[in-house]
């Protein structure tokens, strides 16, 4: 019993002083109790590319290995600078351990070097692997724990493998290899915590994955439908505001059919029947869902301070355009007949807008339009092309239906936007 704890004792003696602790998801770190290695890595960038190289890759040639450490240089001797490369980041590895130590961390077989196995060393990109795998198997029989086993492997992930080797090319498959991985157990986990029922968790779980993925338009799908499951209905309209602007303004991705699906639903929008579309428009290509993006005046505004600032840096042309329902003498009509006929305008639109084009019902006699066109004049057809369809069904003999159209950078001039705000 005594000679057991005694073994016991050493062994963990051993693992407390030698042990290598290398950090690669998020930042690149290598240490040995408080003893930090990679501190002047600057110094030594060649010693610790070999180093990322030879736990990223297992069993390269010597050929292959010294191509992605000096990718354009012709070396006399590629062997021998190798040999005095290893030399050297063996004794980098051991600094700090005692006299005569050797914890060989680095060995060779059949020509070529390889990370030791059998040496003392935690390397975070292992761990996160073997979790992932552990709690993929756990999760068909015991859900629960395959919860806790993906919290502790997303824990470990903290960013891009490797970011500071941003632009070597050997990092490249290696990097995309443990972020698909990554993103696969944040949506087998949160697909988990739906089917129990944990929308709280699963909130808190998008909301760390948001800090290092925030353009995932399928994460913040999952945010939103928590809400909702909820009950809490305005955080989602909330969140959806945020969301669609944040992917347009730092993507310029518009929010895609499943995006536009839940705002129906945050918003409890009735898809109208086929029934009782116009006549006219039946023969149009396209649909609502094919068709443009319908939203709010809040997002629309928005949408519309964005695609001013991506007109004036890209010099890409978008047409603003407005579409107002008056009596002949420009007054308003009342209320009930107005609304049937802005329901109808806006059945119109649905059918006969193309997907790029961004609508909102403004106030209670107006449509504002954002439309992609290669110039005014077809941004000027398709507003007439509406007013000619809503004129030919004549819903209403006594209101009629103008428009007005005009580049976005049209109002810089005045200092003023086509909105007037």
């Amino acid at each position: 019993m005594f000679i057991h704890e005694k073994n016991f004792y050493e062994k963990e003696k051993k693992q407390s002083y030698d042990r290598l602790e290398i950090f690669t998801l998020g930042q690149f770190l290598v240490k040995r109790g408080d003893n930090l290695l990679t501190l002047d890595a600057g110094r030594s960038s060649k010693l610790w590319k070999l180093f990322k190289y030879l736990f990223s890759y297992r069993g390269k040639t010597t050929e292959e290995l010294m191509e992605s450490l000096y990718p354009e240089e012709e070396l006399l001797d590629p062997e021998r600078t190798l040999r005095n490369l290893v030399y050297r980041l063996r004794r980098f590895l051991a600094a700090g351990l005692p006299p005569g130590s050797d914890p060989q961390y680095i060995i060779m077989s059949q020509g070529m070097y390889f990370l030791n196995p059998s040496s003392n060393y935690w390397l975070d990109a292992d761990e996160f692997k073997k979790l992932c795998s552990e709690a993929r198997m756990t999760a068909s029989k015991e859900p629960a724990k395959a919860i806790d086993i993906y919290h502790q492997a997303l824990s470990l992930y903290n960013g891009y493998y490797l970011p500071e080797s941003f632009y070597d090319d050997w990092v490249v498959p290696v990097r995309n290899y443990y972020h698909r991985l990554y993103l696969e157990s944040v949506y087998k986990q949160i697909e988990l915590l739906r089917e129990a029922g944990r929308y709280q968790e699963l909130r808190n779980v998008c909301e760390k994955t948001f800090l290092i993925e925030p353009y995932q338009e399928d994460l913040h799908i999952c945010f939103i439908e928590a809400l909702l499951e909820e009950g809490r209905s305005d955080l989602a309209k909330t969140h959806y505001n945020y969301a669609s602007s944040l992917l347009y303004r730092e993507t310029g991705m518009k929010p895609s059919v499943a995006m536009r699906d839940l705002y129906k639903k945050i918003t409890n929008y009735k898809k109208p029947q086929v029934e009782d579309w116009p006549t006219p428009a039946r023969h149009s290509a396209g649909g609502s869902e094919a068709g443009a993006f319908f939203c709010d005046p809040d997002i629309f505004l928005k949408l519309y301070r964005l695609e001013e600032r991506r007109a004036e840096r890209n010099e890409q042309p978008v047409f603003w355009g407005c579409l107002e329902l008056t009596h002949p003498d420009f007054t308003v009509p009342e209320e009930k007949k107005l609304t049937e006929a802005m329901d109808f305008v806006e059945k119109v639109l649905r059918r006969n807008l193309r997907k790029g084009d961004i609508v909102c019902r403004w106030n209670k006699n107006q449509f504002y339009l954002m439309l992609e066109c290669l110039n005014h004049e077809q941004a000027k057809k398709a507003l007439d092309r509406v007013v000619k369809r809503c004129a030919d069904v004549h819903l209403f003999s006594d209101i009629i239906l103008q428009s007005t159209s005009s580049p976005l950078k049209a109002m810089e001039a005045t200092g003023k936007t086509a909105l007037g705000l």
